[in-house]
């Protein structure tokens, strides 16, 4: 039978050829992908990179808290009660003592802390810090007061040893932000608490952890007295 006056377009949809794509539409296709790969990498190194993009500010303050002093907050006696004083093993403080220690985070200097612990187990002291990253001045200062707890014995897992003695403290601090490129200058306030474990020798560390009112984040600094 001869193929003339056959009307090609009325065979089956199957049995015509796709029309290959334009070059505009290959164009756009290989923008779109370049364009979404280039997000991916932005985004990967946004995570990877976070503290160098934003320094260690307001911005990068971890929302779950890392340490929980506030559930220890029970053991700060009233000024109106007595403290019970501790006994041999642990230092007795039977004089005053006053302690001087560095402060780090994550390997960084961030400042010193003085302490003084009081012949009837009241503890007090102030922290202060200053430092740069990139283009921002960072400030720290803070009160505390509190006192020891005899009764609180040190464990670190499977380890517990009774010659430590445990004390907390509870104060405010503030931080102020200075950008070197713009002038502007912001301040946060907060909650600070400075907890630790005194031995025999007094040489102490501890932890300083700062917060807002409803404790829903906060970050610790590690202190420790010089050997």
């Amino acid at each position: 039978m001869s193929s003339q006056g056959i009307d090609n377009s009325q065979k089956p949809a199957r049995y015509r050829c796709a029309a290959p794509p334009s070059r505009a539409h290959r164009a756009k296709g290989s923008a779109l992908l370049m364009l979404l790969m280039t997000v991916a990498i932005i985004m990967m190194l946004y995570f990877v990179n976070f503290r160098a993009i934003f320094g260690p500010g307001i911005s990068n303050q971890p929302h779950v808290p890392v340490s929980r002093p506030w559930l220890e907050e029970h053991r700060i006696v009233d000024s109106d009660k007595i403290i019970r004083m501790p006994k041999p093993p642990k230092p007795t403080l039977d004089e005053p003592v006053s302690l001087v220690a560095n402060v780090t985070r994550e390997g960084s200097d961030r400042g010193t802390i003085k302490l003084r612990f009081s012949n009837v187990g009241e503890t007090a002291g102030r922290w202060s810090c200053q430092y740069s990253h990139q283009d921002r001045d960072y400030t720290f200062d803070s009160e505390f007061a509190g006192n020891i707890d005899a009764e609180k014995t040190y464990s670190q897992g499977p380890e517990t040893d009774g010659s430590q003695l445990f004390f907390i403290t509870r104060g405010s601090y503030r931080k102020t932000i200075g950008n070197t490129a713009t002038d502007a200058l912001t301040a946060e306030e907060g909650i600070v608490y400075v907890t630790g474990y005194m031995k025999p020798d007094h040489s102490a560390a501890g932890l300083i952890t700062i917060t807002n009112q409803d404790h829903s984040w906060s970050a610790s600094y590690q202190w420790q007295t010089a050997p």
